[in-house]
């Protein structure tokens, strides 16, 4: 238990002092873009995170639960294997997917979205699908060796990136032209990541060099995709239904006679202003759902199953108490604090009426490990 208490404070500490850079990112990025940009990006966003779960197919979890399972019982042939056959199914996937997306990104920013201005934004976000995949793989990797404090770092690195990238480039792609300041953005998105795939690499490739190398003689692709696809419907489903919410979102308020543009605003604003101020105190249960998959793991491959119930348990009352908590202050204050932070103009009392629904939301989707945020 004392490895996990102590990969949870630590990780809870890392992604704390993540959550805030990422606050400073969004505080910047609305001060130097401005709210038309800003709505454009938000948009978009929920579509990039959908490209990527239907290209991941799930496999990260598997591999964090695979390599836990044979680093526990000391099977340590299987752990380089697992990652190479992950792989090359992560490749295979890249290139069969990749296409499709790329001729549908038009319908999707025309027709679903109602806004052409998304189209370069969501091809941008395409050619970055790639680097947060591996990124992601070598995350899992880690995870699995109960390896935190490099995931965690490479975060940090990623977020410290993007927001000198936003201060110091940004500025210099802002124009008349709201669509190329969204799409200059992704591309900061997609800066950050290389760095942190470089710094993950480095990590990976000294983790390896324990391991013995060579054919187990061994096929891990039915054992990967056995963890893999259950976990894929899950996050497919929760992404999906993120995909459609500015489909139906933009829909409503065109229908009611907003514009456009107008309406990409205004959910650029709840999005990406109160959604991520409410899932501010969520850096906990992110935490533990992190440390958990592994710990879990390593649990039940040693039949250690009173320690098993004990961690997932104590996890989810933490995570309940943190939910009742952070919802009872954004409900009272919620509204001044997004005027405070982002220079809102106006109070829209929109944070009242979120804050009781994101007790549920804390307390569920934060565990179910994402690739990152």
């Amino acid at each position: 238990m004392g490895s996990f208490l102590k990969g949870t404070l630590f990780l809870m500490f890392v992604i704390f002092i993540s959550k805030c850079l990422g606050f400073m990112y969004r505080m910047q990025f609305m001060r130097i873009a401005g709210e038309e940009a800003v709505g454009l990006y938000m948009t978009a966003y929920p579509t990039f995170i959908f490209f990527i779960s239907l290209i991941q197919l799930g496999i990260p979890i598997a591999i964090s639960k695979l390599i836990a399972e044979y680093h526990a019982k000391r099977k340590t042939e299987h752990v380089t294997s697992v990652m190479k056959t992950a792989i090359k199914i992560s490749a295979i996937s890249i290139i069969l997917f990749s296409p499709f997306i790329y001729f549908a990104i038009p319908y999707i920013a025309k027709v679903l979205l109602h806004n052409e201005n998304l189209i370069f934004t969501l091809y941008i976000s395409l050619f970055t699908i790639p680097i947060v995949i591996f990124s992601s793989l070598i995350k899992a990797y880690l995870q699995g060796l109960a390896k935190i404090a490099p995931t965690a770092w490479a975060q940090l690195l990623e977020q410290l990136v993007r927001i000198g990238l936003i201060v110091v480039l940004l500025p210099y792609f802002i124009s008349e032209s709201p669509a190329l300041t969204a799409a200059a953005a992704m591309g900061i998105t997609a800066i950050g990541e290389v760095f942190s795939l470089l710094f993950l690499a480095i990590f990976y490739k000294r983790s390896s060099r324990m391991f013995k190398k060579g054919s187990t003689g061994t096929s891990f692709t039915k054992p990967i995709f056995n963890i893999a696809l259950p976990s894929a419907g899950s996050k497919l489903f929760g992404t999906f239904t993120w995909f459609l919410e500015p489909i139906i979102f933009l829909k409503a308020l065109t229908v009611s006679g907003l514009a456009a543009g107008a309406a990409t605003t205004l959910y650029g604003i709840i999005s990406g202003v109160h959604i991520p101020l409410l899932l501010f105190p969520a850096f906990i249960p992110a935490a533990l759902a992190i440390v958990l998959i592994p710990a879990v793991s390593s649990a039940l491959a040693s039949n250690n199953y009173p320690l098993l119930n004990k961690r997932i348990t104590h996890s989810l009352r933490l995570s309940s108490l943190i939910g009742c908590m952070a919802a009872t202050v954004f409900f009272i204050h919620g509204d001044e604090l997004t005027m405070v932070l982002f220079h809102l103009e106006e109070n829209r009392g929109y944070m009242k009426i979120l804050a009781p629904i994101f007790i549920f939301i804390i307390y569920r989707v934060r565990f179910i490990p994402s690739y990152k945020h």
